[in-house]
């Protein structure tokens, strides 16, 4: 809301209030601009593929533990911790081969676009 008492209206957005701020120092400064072309692809997320492949271990050594009778000398939760760390590395190493396999298969897919690059030199303290 503007007050009817003050000479300068309000401004009504942050940008607005840029463009009515102070403007009595002026700086000239240089920007330089260069265009070339870039290469833009899509790239998998290898966390979440190590991830998914933990599951999938945990999962395979749960079903690994109960699908085969259990023996005497060893308990039901100590033949699933066993089978609980192999899986587990097994499972991530697949996770990770299988983000390598589709980040090849992406890079096929990337194409070259037109790009500006634009750089401004930091103010100079006088």
């Amino acid at each position: 809301m503007t007050d009817p008492t003050s000479a300068e209206p309000e401004p009504v957005s942050k940008i607005e209030a840029a463009a009515t701020a102070d403007t009595t120092e002026t700086t000239e400064t240089t920007e330089t601009t260069e265009r070339g072309t870039v290469r833009v692809r899509r790239a998998p997320k290898l966390g979440s593929f190590l991830i998914a492949g933990l599951g999938f271990g945990v999962i395979l050594a749960l079903i690994a533990t109960f699908a085969f009778p259990s023996t005497p000398a060893f308990a039901t939760s100590q033949i699933f911790g066993f089978l609980l760390l192999i899986g587990a590395v097994v499972g991530v190493a697949l996770g990770a081969v299988v983000a390598l396999i589709v980040g090849r298969v992406l890079e096929g897919r990337s194409r070259e676009v037109s790009a500006e690059r634009a750089s401004t030199p930091p103010p100079s303290e006088s």
